[in-house]
């Protein structure tokens, strides 16, 4: 048999998300794999190329990538750089025009649907196909090659909320509106979190099952921490949601228990933003303990882990940040790092449910309260790391993985076909 991955995302362009992993597994089980792919508007791309297609192909061992660019695909973040402001002043025209591109942005969506579906046709007419879509386009375009006789049954993967990527009303109940109907028609509906998966749980005849996100435990540095430590350590994109502003606020109260006390940012980050985020630590007074670092290679992103002694996962309670299961947390806990997380969101669960840290707020307070108790409980503090890694090691890729194929093979055995 083969394999079909229908996504929105670049995968050739991107490193270490889910369908990496999966076009890891997936080419170690099946014959051929085909992975046909959305890819990202580039930086200079204009309007006049926005009303063009393409579309390429590459060939690596047993996979093969059909990258497809659709029509309306404007530069990778254009529409975001518009409805973000990098500070909280001014820029209500701009956020106007950028609202108003994102409702734009429906006709995007179902340019994505029928390019994906298009490329998806070239490769239906060989062996018999498992076939997987990642995010609600996808299976949309997977809903149709099905619907034609193409394909047999497919798997959807809801691995975001979806909605909570648009920032106008009429986008994001058309992003709803469609992730339900994913759920409602795919044959087997994976979910990515328990906050997920339980948006879906009255949708009569579906079948949805928990696969969540995995790590790569075996990649990262292990440490014990047998001492508090107060060096706090982000690790993500650096985004006005991502409680960096809060953390900053709350890292003069902090000071003044631990005289160590600073704060390391690693990911990517707008110039402007980064400039926001100094301006408000000079204000507060902590310039010489913020440390923005920017997009770093893994091996320092590792180092940074290994060194830090408090990992940070309290962004704004935001829909899209509360369903998702950030990579980060995954990453402290497999470096044996305690974690201060978001209470109320997919993460905090996490970290609860693990055992390898505590929640608070996103607010100043909040995070004040939680460092603070963290560090001021030495017994607390060694639990959470020592619990760090073993949980880790449970939720490896090469498990996850096992465990998601294992699903899909009794999707598949159980006299439903395979087209």
């Amino acid at each position: 048999m083969n394999f079909l991955m229908l996504t929105t995302l670049d995968v050739l362009g991107r490193r270490n998300n889910r369908e990496h992993h999966v076009i890891a597994a997936a080419r170690q089980r099946f014959d051929q794999v085909t992975v046909v792919f959305r890819k990202r508007g580039a930086a200079d791309r204009r309007f006049g190329a926005m009303m063009t297609t393409d579309r390429m192909a590459e060939i690596k061992g047993n996979v093969t990538y059909i990258g497809i660019n659709p029509l309306l695909n404007p530069p990778d973040g254009a529409v975001r750089a518009r409805t973000q402001s990098e500070d909280k002043n001014g820029g209500h025209l701009r956020r106007a025009v950028g609202h108003a591109m994102d409702s734009a942005a429906i006709l995007r969506d179902k340019m994505t649907i029928r390019a994906l579906h298009d490329a998806g046709l070239s490769v239906t007419d060989s062996a018999p196909l498992v076939t997987m879509a990642l995010g609600p386009w996808a299976a949309r375009a997977a809903e149709r090659l099905r619907s034609s006789g193409h394909i047999g049954p497919y798997v959807y993967v809801d691995r975001d909320y979806e909605p909570g990527f648009m920032t106008s009303p009429l986008r994001r109940a058309w992003a709803m509106a469609q992730e339900r109907r994913a759920v409602r028609q795919a044959d087997l509906t994976l979910c990515i979190g328990r906050r997920l998966a339980g948006r879906f749980e009255n949708i009569r005849g579906s079948t949805i099952k928990l696969s969540p996100t995995g790590v790569d435990s075996g990649s990262i540095p292990q440490r014990s921490r047998k001492t508090p430590c107060a060096k706090l350590l982000f690790v993500g994109e650096v985004a006005p949601y991502s409680g960096i502003e809060e953390a900053i606020a709350a890292l003069p109260a902090i000071a003044t228990h631990q005289a160590d006390a600073v704060l390391r940012v690693i990911g990517p980050v707008q110039d402007g933003y980064r400039a926001y985020l100094e301006h408000l630590a000079d204000v507060a007074g902590v310039r010489d303990r913020i440390f923005i670092m920017g997009s770093r290679d893994r091996s320092e992103v590792f180092q940074e882990l290994d060194q830090a002694g408090i990992g940070l996962a309290v962004f704004q309670p935001h829909p899209l940040r509360i369903h998702a299961a950030p990579l980060k947390v995954l990453e402290y806990m497999a470096a044996g790092l305690p974690v201060l997380a978001l209470e109320g969101s997919e993460a905090g669960d996490i970290v609860t449910g693990a055992g390898i840290g505590l929640v608070c707020a996103c607010t100043q307070a909040g995070i004040m309260d939680g460092v603070l108790r963290l560090l001021g409980d030495s017994a607390g503090y060694i639990a959470f790391s020592l619990a760090g890694p073993p949980a880790a090691a449970a939720r490896d890729w090469a498990k996850v993985m096992r465990d998601e194929f294992a699903l899909i093979d009794s999707l598949y055995q159980n006299g439903r076909g395979t087209g």
